[in-house]
C-alpha cells in the first residue's frame, strides 16, 4: 500500500472521493482495491472507499468517483479486511495477473495457458482468455480467476506459462506474472522479462519459474544439457516438433 499526507480544510464526514489518473507510463494499468482516509494519524475514524477494479489504458475514464463504503474504527479495519475476503472467497480462489511488455510488438494472438506445480500435485493447464477478448496486448495487464484445491496441490513450487505458437502474432514478450490468493492475500510475483518465441534468443515458447515466499525459498535454477541420439537406420529421423519434460 502507499501512504500520502494531504493538507486541506476540514470537510467533516466524507461521502465521496474522486481519483484522477493520466494513463501515462508503461505500467499505467492499475488495479485499485480500496482507499482509506483518516483526518489525522491519531484519529480513530477511518473512511473506507472500495473500488476492486482494474483500470487499464483502454478505459478512457480519467476521473473515477468512489462512494463511501463504510465508516470504521482503527480496531475494526484489520478485522474488516480479513473477514470480507474470507466471506467472499475460498482458500482455493486465485487470481493470475500477467503483464505484457510495453516494448514494440510484444503482444500475441496465440492461445496462452498456465500450469501451477505444487509439492503434492499440479493444477492446470488453465486456458487464459480467448481469441475474442483481445488479451495479451502490448503494455497491458490481464487478470484471470482460477480455482486450485489447496489440499490437492499443497504449497506452490513453480509455475509454467506457455502458448501454442498459433495466430499471426505468435511471439510474446512477458514482463511479469503474479499469483494472488483472494482469500488470504498471499502473493507470488515472478519477474519474467523475456520473449516466449522460437525466433528470439530464448528460443522457447514455454517459461517455467520457481516461486518464493517468506515461508519457503525458491528452488535453484539449473540448466541441463540434453543429448538425444537418433538411430542410424534409414528413415529413423523426424521433422516433427519434439518436446521433453524432466
Amino acid at each position: 500500500h502507499d501512504l500520502f499526507r494531504i493538507k486541506a480544510v476540514d470537510l467533516g464526514k466524507l461521502s465521496k472521493i474522486k481519483i484522477k489518473r493520466d494513463g501515462h507510463g508503461p505500467d499505467s494499468p492499475w488495479y485499485l482495491d480500496k482507499i482509506r482516509v483518516k483526518e489525522s494519524e491519531k484519529a480513530n475514524v477511518v473512511f473506507l472507499f472500495e473500488c476492486d477494479k482494474l483500470l487499464d489504458k483502454d478505459d478512457r475514464t480519467t476521473d473515477i468517483e468512489l462512494t463511501l463504503t463504510a465508516v470504521l474504527t482503527d480496531d475494526t479495519v484489520l478485522q474488516n479486511d480479513v473477514h470480507s475476503k474470507q466471506d467472499k472467497y475460498k482458500a482455493g480462489d486465485w487470481r493470475v495477473y500477467i503483464t505484457t511488455s510495453s516494448k514494440l510488438d510484444s503482444g500475441t494472438d496465440a492461445n496462452v495457458s498456465l500450469t501451477v506445480i505444487g509439492y503434492k500435485n499440479h493444477a492446470g493447464p488453465f486456458r487464459l482468455g480467448s481469441k475474442g477478448q483481445k488479451c495479451f496486448q502490448t503494455g497491458m495487464v490481464d487478470y484471470f480467476d482460477i480455482w486450485m484445491d489447496p489440499k490437492d496441490i499443497g504449497k506452490i513450487k513453480k509455475v509454467r506459462l506457455e502458448h501454442d505458437n498459433s495466430g499471426e502474432r505468435n511471439e510474446w514478450r512477458v514482463e511479469k506474472l503474479m499469483l494472488e490468493n483472494l482469500s488470504s492475500g498471499q502473493k507470488y510475483t515472478l519477474n519474467i522479462n523475456r520473449w516466449l518465441s522460437y525466433k528470439e534468443k530464448d528460443v522457447d515458447i514455454v517459461y517455467e519459474g520457481a516461486v518464493k515466499s517468506s515461508q519457503m525459498p525458491a528452488l535453484k535454477a539449473c540448466k541441463y544439457m540434453v543429448k538425444i541420439v537418433t538411430e542410424s537406420e534409414k528413415d529413423a529421423g523426424t521433422e516433427a516438433n519434439v518436446h521433453i519434460n524432466i
